[in-house]
């Protein structure tokens, strides 16, 4: 083994054919799932105050059309046959690319309808994703077009690498600007359970049993507050370290399903932890290497 192949072993873990597939699969999945719970078009109808605060060079960036809902409704039919294209393995290098352009396109005009933050949307992983699948052999494994190639584990495993990165760093960016903002405060007792108070006021349908005893127990909202800390700064491991997955992967869908029951924040990106699933295994180093 070569003095640069021992620093690719350091930089990119391994990964296999079926493992980028399954990738593949479940960024196309989610995707579509976006698409399909939004109205693109009845969006480019709204009246012109909906659109008075867009300034030009957003329109201009982003190609938007107010007011010509035919244009839009194509293009979200085109979307999602595209997806499925990348969804089957069927010239995922063409209709990678595709999808990935027309959804930068669509992505933004869920910012209409929505007065949350833009992190969390839906399409913002997706649309990177597919640019990286279409420059991968993703069509290898679990799809019409697959020719079973045996490939080195270095073509598989760039991909696979930078895809679960892109979702990691949602995690990565949102403690480091909790930190330099609140600093290590936001892990203090009366935190977790402010929140709850509040959000419970401003939405009955969070007055619960379970956030009710949450608040009756302030030690374990300051439980609740340090795990999330700890989770945000650490979940970047599971992109390297094969052992720390699954139980990463776990802590957050157990992390966003309480931040569901306790501040009704929904998480578009949940089916992204499917991602961290390794199908191949960790590849085995052969004799040659």
């Amino acid at each position: 083994m070569t003095s640069a192949d021992r620093i690719y072993e350091l930089c990119i873990p391994r990964s296999g054919p079926l493992t980028l597939a399954w990738v593949r699969i479940i960024i196309a999945l989610q995707a579509l799932w976006i698409l399909l719970s939004r109205d693109p078009a009845g969006i480019s109808a709204l009246p012109d105050v909906v659109w008075q605060d867009v300034l030009p060079e957003w329109k201009l960036r982003f190609a938007l059309s107010p007011g010509i809902p035919q244009i839009e409704f194509a293009l979200w039919l085109f979307a999602i046959f595209s997806l499925l294209c990348v969804l089957i393995g069927y010239k995922t290098r063409i209709f990678g690319l595709l999808a990935a352009l027309v959804l930068y396109h669509l992505a933004p005009l869920m910012a209409l309808m929505n007065v949350t933050t833009p992190w969390g949307k839906g399409l913002t992983i997706a649309l990177l994703s597919l640019v990286i699948l279409s420059c991968s052999p993703c069509e290898d494994r679990l799809s019409i077009a697959g020719r079973g190639e045996s490939r080195p584990h270095q073509a598989y495993g760039w991909a696979v690498m930078l895809i679960r990165l892109l979702f990691a760093q949602i995690y990565l960016f949102s403690v480091a600007a909790r930190l330099s903002r609140v600093g290590f405060d936001w892990a203090k007792l009366e935190t977790v359970r402010n929140h709850i108070l509040v959000f419970r006021l401003a939405e009955p349908s969070l007055d619960t049993a379970f956030n009710a005893f949450l608040v009756a127990h302030p030690m374990l909202c300051s439980v609740l507050a340090i795990g999330t800390l700890c989770f945000e700064l650490f979940f970047i491991l599971a992109v390297f370290v094969p052992i720390l997955r699954l139980p990463l992967a776990a802590s957050g869908v157990l992390f966003h399903t309480g931040l569901w029951l306790t501040l009704g924040f929904s998480f578009p990106n949940l089916p992204h932890f499917a991602l961290f699933i390794d199908l191949n295994g960790e590849q085995r180093r052969s004799k040659d290497d």
